[in-house]
């Protein structure tokens, strides 16, 4: 997923994390024993074209994994720049929150 988004043009390196959730409880779909449902947060103003590439790319890198009996879902969900803020918060010298560029 992170190679995907590297190579996709659209991110800089520093700003690409990739974070994993286990469900350990699931009903699989028809003929899938595994499933990958990946979620892609990017802040808005990429096309429409621009994100539906980057899903793609994303599920044709996991798909290249050759695992299977594997059901592959990606999501892009848009988050608006004009609400989106982030800080650090480390309980010493909290940095104020700043919204992003």
């Amino acid at each position: 997923v992170y190679t995907a988004a590297l190579d996709s043009g659209l991110f800089a390196q520093k700003d690409i994390k990739v974070r994993m959730t286990p469900f350990v409880d699931f009903l699989p779909v028809p003929d899938a024993t595994h499933f990958v449902f990946i979620t892609i947060k990017v802040v808005s103003g990429r096309s429409v074209e621009m994100r539906r590439a980057l899903s793609q790319r994303v599920f044709e890198a996991i798909q290249a994994l050759g695992i299977p009996s594997l059901s592959v879902s990606v999501e892009i969900v848009e988050m608006l720049r004009d609400t989106y803020v982030k800080g650090l918060c480390n309980g010493i010298n909290d940095v104020s929150p700043s919204m992003v560029s």
